[in-house]
């Protein structure tokens, strides 16, 4: 399987663009009842909206993209990282 690469974008094979913000269940113990899932976030004309679909889906249908990205995800990105970049800091006891 490709490695992914959170907090990169993504291109469905449809075109629509989308963040990979995190790949979860990774080191579950039962893969049936816990799939390992990627959790994406794309936006249409109602806002950002939030999805996860298994891994092997995922990088079945989205290719890692270094395009230019559109601004309606300047904002959203940058409040993101500095809020991971938060938490990892309150994780560690910063």
């Amino acid at each position: 399987m490709n490695a992914l690469h959170p907090f990169q974008f993504y291109r469905h094979h449809s075109g629509r663009l989308y963040l990979l913000l995190f790949a979860v269940n990774t080191k579950s113990y039962d893969e049936v009842k816990f799939p390992t899932l990627a959790v994406y976030v794309g936006r249409d004309q109602r806002g950002f909206r939030f999805w996860a679909r298994p891994i092997d889906q995922f990088v079945e249908k989205f290719e890692r993209t270094d395009k230019t990205i559109p601004n309606y995800f300047d904002t959203f990105y940058n409040q993101l990282k500095q809020s991971w970049c938060r938490f990892l800091m309150l994780s560690n006891g910063e």
